[in-house]
């Protein structure tokens, strides 16, 4: 017997019973929202939500970075209503179901209502595995009172979306999303684990936390694997307008000398064209004295003290290792941080993105 049959609790949500109003994204005029994450989504037709330039090919970057590229991380919806509840009818254009991730963080899509966590839409197994991925789904929880408030719509970390409709209640009011409080969006660059990897659900990755937390549109280009510290990937975080980046991508450089070629000439190539901008470099989170975790660190502290050396005031290092914070149970695999490691992550890198962001 399948479990929801037992708990109705573990059923996906569906909308039978209630009158939606859906609007699709991004054509819908009647629909002030916006859609963030995706710097590039002008080049496309149809406006797709792919993460990278739409010219890219492997002569610019690695074939696995630019497959993942359909993967949404860090996008998100952002809108003011004020509807009690909030729904979703999605086509996905890929998804990773996989053994140590849970589907609601690779497919799935969560919600916050004026930044608190509101609901939760999961696809089911077939769904994700069985062409056409399309699912519909309303929140569980509904507001007893009708009043105007920001909600956002976080998008799968480890699928793509082909479309997507978001469901609101018939002749609610609507508005276009207040301004972030940090005006142009922060970078991320890294592995897995930038780009969620194995966050429950999309807005507990690091980069969902801090972005909530501080009020910016992230840019996310964690790249599962396939983070190979490419100049073309500093040349277009270089060309962006960014109020800061992390760089994060020592877990997929293939040995110790790769990460010693590529790391201080992408960090070089990003601050000889932005000299103001804040740029925070990271060690591997998952810190191993038993493996070359150490000599890994060595490199980007090198990179770092050189920056120091030459009087750049505008780039900061925290240790991987300091991280987890001293706790033992932040991974599912000995890797991949769970929601109690990218929570540890995201208090760790707080204040000190907080203090570069105001300086």
């Amino acid at each position: 017997m399948q479990i929801d049959a037992i708990d109705s609790n573990f059923r996906a949500g569906i909308c039978a019973g209630k009158d939606v109003v859906y609007f699709q994204l991004p054509q819908d005029s009647r629909f002030p929202a916006r859609v963030e994450g995706f710097p590039f989504r002008g080049e496309y037709k149809n406006g797709e939500l792919r993460r990278l330039p739409a010219s890219w090919s492997t002569r610019e970057i690695n074939e696995g970075a630019l497959e993942l590229a359909n993967h949404t991380s860090g996008g998100r919806i952002r809108l003011r209503s004020d509807s009690r509840w909030i729904a979703i009818r999605a086509t996905l254009r890929c998804s990773c179901d996989m053994n140590h991730m849970p589907r609601l963080g690779s497919a799935g899509f969560d919600c916050y209502a004026d930044g608190v966590f509101f609901a939760s839409f999961q696809p089911d197994a077939k769904v994700v595995n069985q062409a056409p991925h399309h699912f519909e789904g309303v929140s569980r929880v509904s507001f007893a009172d009708k009043k105007m408030r920001d909600w956002t719509v976080n998008l799968p970390l480890y699928g793509g979306v082909e479309t997507i409709e978001i469901g609101l209640e018939p002749d609610c009011v609507l508005e276009s999303p207040r301004p972030h409080k940090v005006e142009r969006p922060v970078i991320f660059y890294g592995s897995s684990i930038t780009q969620g990897g194995c966050a429950s659900r999309p807005g507990n990755s690091y980069p969902a936390i801090l972005a909530r937390t501080l009020d910016f549109e992230e840019i996310n280009w964690g790249f599962s694997g396939s983070a190979r510290g490419e100049l073309a990937m500093a040349e277009a975080v270089a060309k962006l307008n960014a109020s800061l980046f992390v760089m994060d991508y020592d877990h997929n450089a293939p040995d110790v000398e790769y990460l010693r070629k590529t790391h201080e000439p992408f960090f070089r190539t990003v601050r000889e064209q932005n000299p103001e901008l804040p740029i925070l470099l990271l060690s591997r989170c998952d810190f191993h004295k038993f493996d070359p975790c150490a000599e890994r660190r060595s490199v980007i502290e090198e990179t770092y003290r050189h920056t120091l050396a030459s009087g750049d005031k505008r780039t900061n290092y925290i240790d991987g290792e300091t991280l987890f914070e001293g706790e033992s149970d932040c991974t599912v695999d000995g890797c991949h941080p769970n929601d109690l490691g990218f929570r540890h992550m995201a208090n760790r890198i707080l204040p000190v993105m907080r203090a570069m962001l105001e300086k």
